[in-house]
C-alpha cells in the first residue's frame, strides 16, 4: 500500500513538473513568436527605406544626367557663339583694312551712322 502512495506521489509530482515544462514552453513559444514578428517587421520596414532610398538614388542619377546634357549644350552654344565672334571679329578687321582713313573700332562705328 505504501509502494502503490509512493508510484502516486511520483505520478503527481511527474505530472505537475510536466505541467510546467509544458507551460515554459507554450510561453517560449508566444515570445518566439513575438520575436519573429519583430523581425519580419524589420525585414519589412528595411525593404521599405531600401526601396526608397533606390528610388530616390535613381531620381537624382536622372537629375544628374539631365543637367549634364543642359551643360553639354550650354558649352556647344557657348563654342558656337564663340565662332560666330571670332568669324565676326576676323570679318572686321577684314573691312578695317579696305575702310579709308577709319582709325579705330569707334570711328568705323560713328562713320556708318
Amino acid at each position: 500500500h505504501d509502494e502503490i502512495e509512493r508510484w502516486e506521489n511520483h505520478l503527481r509530482q511527474e505530472e505537475i513538473a510536466l505541467a510546467k515544462a509544458e507551460k515554459h514552453i507554450v510561453e517560449d513559444l508566444a515570445l518566439f513568436d513575438q520575436f519573429l514578428d519583430a523581425c519580419n517587421r524589420s525585414a519589412n520596414d528595411a525593404a521599405f527605406r531600401v526601396d526608397e532610398e533606390s528610388r530616390k538614388k535613381d531620381e537624382l542619377v536622372n537629375e544628374i544626367k539631365r543637367l549634364q546634357k543642359t551643360l553639354i549644350s550650354y558649352h556647344n552654344d557657348q563654342n558656337h557663339l564663340t565662332d560666330i565672334l571670332k568669324q565676326s571679329r576676323r570679318y572686321q578687321q577684314f573691312l578695317f583694312k579696305f575702310a579709308p582713313k577709319v582709325r579705330s573700332q569707334k570711328e568705323f562705328l560713328f562713320s556708318i551712322n
